[in-house]
């Protein structure tokens, strides 16, 4: 299957969840993902129905700031801290430390689509897989049930991940559900 036709078959059952679901799947998700943020954390602002990470218990993170059409970075957050609407609508710190991949502990990746082998698919822009790629961090990507397909179509630039965090359980590398 080509990439477009699994990106819209996993849009489109992400997209059939209701906002409660959402709520309620995300929550779950939040649960399981905070044991493993320990360090220096990049998350993300959740764009649609991606699981909303919004909740996590942490003072400062980093967020993604989309630079140009092929590239983006992580500029530490903080409450308080400066946003603004950048790429796609979603809100970015215009202030605080960019960081540096190799400053990074975790990273937590929105998913559009993902497979039994960790493999992810998103938007279809390559921001994360050329990010991931510089990246020496825990890769954890974060998604609900409903978005895990039997292949994600692989290419050489794409990235695995370390883990995948679900409403249900976590899936490792090692092939361990928890």
């Amino acid at each position: 299957m080509m990439k477009e036709t699994v990106r819209k078959l996993a849009l489109a059952r992400r997209n059939a969840l209701t906002q409660r679901e959402i709520a309620c799947k995300s929550k779950a998700i939040v649960q399981r993902l905070e044991p493993y943020l320990k360090g220096t954390i990049a998350l993300y602002r959740s764009y649609g129905n991606e699981v909303c990470i919004d909740d996590v218990h942490l003072k400062s993170y980093g967020l993604p700031v989309v630079l140009h059409d092929t590239y983006m970075c992580f500029r530490m957050w903080h409450k308080g801290c400066k946003m603004k609407k950048g790429a796609y609508g979603i809100q970015e710190p215009i202030e605080g430390k960019v960081l540096l991949a190799d400053e990074l502990d975790v990273i937590v990746v929105p998913i559009v689509a993902f497979d039994e082998h960790l493999y992810r698919l998103g938007h279809g822009k390559g921001y994360y897989d050329r990010y991931l790629k510089q990246c020496r961090a825990l890769k954890i990507g974060v998604a609900y049930d409903c978005q895990q397909v039997e292949k994600v179509p692989i290419e050489p630039h794409d990235v695995c991940l370390d883990m995948i965090i679900t409403e249900t359980c976590i899936r490792k590398k090692d092939g361990a559900l928890n």
